[in-house]
């Protein structure tokens, strides 16, 4: 079953992605895109790898 990430702090993004192999500016990035633009397509995220982009989209759904 996949986790959801929206909802989740800029702190706890930071350790999910950091599971990952992502970076704190990773995190940031997937925040602003939850959050801001209200995107919740990993795969429209291009300001992080694409391996992040996948990773994220097999572990985490991006809704409630």
């Amino acid at each position: 079953m996949k986790k959801a990430l929206l909802g989740k702090t800029l702190v706890e993004l930071e350790d999910y992605i950091s599971e990952l192999n992502g970076r704190p500016e990773h995190a940031f990035e997937v925040a602003k895109w939850l959050y801001k633009r209200d995107e919740l397509n990993f795969g429209s995220i291009h300001s992080i790898p694409l391996a992040l982009r996948q990773s994220l989209d097999l572990i985490y759904f991006n809704g409630k």
